[in-house]
């Protein structure tokens, strides 16, 4: 949603906004019309730009609606004419607007306001939904005894189903991420999982499935971004979802531009941008991913190695990955390395087409898993 009442500036935002990917944009150039739109458009507003044109304060009159409509994970950005200082108030911890842009402005700084508001609202998402209760209980001892810079500063427990809903309607907006013990998994909790990721807060909220063993993850292959069975190293655990709700949204920027970027035959610009990426997050597993793909096509078996199984260790179900490296490994007649990532596989993507088509005994590891 912008909020503008001048239409040249209005015009030259929205073919920005245009230019970054946001493709429906509501305008409204006073109060009465945002509040309408508001009701109107409410599902489906994920960025939030006002001007300080727009009349009245900021973050009286827009932070007020953005309360009372339940949009506290959306990020709000001011455009103003005043240098930043003398907006030092929108910066402190009390303010709703998460960036400030001073005019003039080119993409590239609309960009890093974007980039710096999603972290700010990611800030407050910091506590943690835990399905389970052996490991919960060593996860949370281990949060409670961190300091109080740490990312993640609750944790919440529920090893019933009633208890789960119960939970997340407490945290709210608070809630980060949630992890999942298998031996507390049922089609109840998998059911409710599948429509909370459709919804905008589910979709910027990572599942953990606590384990490794592909007959337990179930429907968790496509519903967890995580899976992890390391619990004697919970610092790393935390600290990659730390990372993966802060960067979430310049991390997702960057895989588009790669993408596109290797389509493009574009080598050195994706290497370029994987690496920066990984610099925010090291343990993002689509970036290792595409860094697979990437290695692969430039041949490189010993960074295609790394990156796969870098990849790997937090994400073992994804198709992409073997199909990409497995089909490498053949072109360098490297059997025996093939077919033992054919076989792993077969045992965490049982039911994909082109991963069955990969082996002549896919039947038996299928009809096993």
């Amino acid at each position: 949603m912008l909020l503008e009442n001048d239409q040249h500036s209005k015009d030259v935002i929205k073919k920005m906004l245009n230019d970054l990917g946001y493709s429906s944009i509501i305008t409204a150039s006073n109060v009465e019309k945002a509040e309408y739109h508001f009701k109107q458009k409410l599902n489906q507003i994920r960025l939030i730009v006002a001007s300080d044109k727009f009349g009245g304060s900021i973050d009286f009159s827009v932070s007020r609606l953005i309360h009372q409509k339940g949009l506290e994970l959306v990020p709000l950005i001011l455009l103003t004419d005043e240098f930043r200082s003398q907006y030092a108030s929108y910066r402190t911890s009390a303010s709703r607007v998460d960036s400030v842009i001073s005019r003039p402005f080119a993409i590239n700084q609309l960009k890093e306001g974007l980039s710096y508001a999603h972290r700010r609202r990611a800030e407050y998402r910091n506590s943690l939904l835990i399905v389970g209760k052996e490991k919960a209980e060593i996860i949370t001892e281990e949060i409670y005894s961190r300091e109080r810079d740490y990312h993640w500063k609750k944790a919440s427990m529920a090893d019933s189903f009633a208890k789960i809903k119960l939970k997340k309607e407490e945290l709210g907006s608070y809630l980060g991420a949630i992890l999942v013990q298998p031996e507390y998994s049922t089609p109840e909790l998998i059911e409710w999982l599948t429509q909370f990721k459709r919804t905008y807060q589910g979709a910027g909220t990572p599942i953990v499935f606590l384990g490794h063993d592909s007959y337990q993850m179930g429907a968790f292959r496509s519903l967890a971004e995580c899976f992890w069975d390391k619990t004697d190293d919970l610092d790393e655990l935390l600290n990659a979802l730390s990372r993966r709700v802060r960067f979430g949204w310049e991390i997702s920027e960057k895989i588009s531009v790669i993408r596109g970027l290797i389509r493009e035959d574009k080598i050195k610009e994706a290497g370029r941008e994987i690496e920066s990426g990984l610099k925010l997050d090291p343990t993002r597993w689509e970036l290792l991913e595409l860094g697979t793909a990437l290695a692969c096509k430039m041949k490189d078996i010993e960074a295609a190695r790394k990156y796969f199984l870098s990849a790997h260790r937090t994400q073992p179900c994804s198709p992409f990955s073997y199909l990409v490296f497995t089909s490498f490994l053949a072109d360098l007649n490297a059997t025996e390395e093939r077919q033992k990532w054919v076989d792993c596989a077969l045992r965490y993507c049982p039911h994909h087409p082109q991963i069955r088509a990969l082996s002549p005994r896919s039947e038996s590891h299928v009809s096993s898993g």
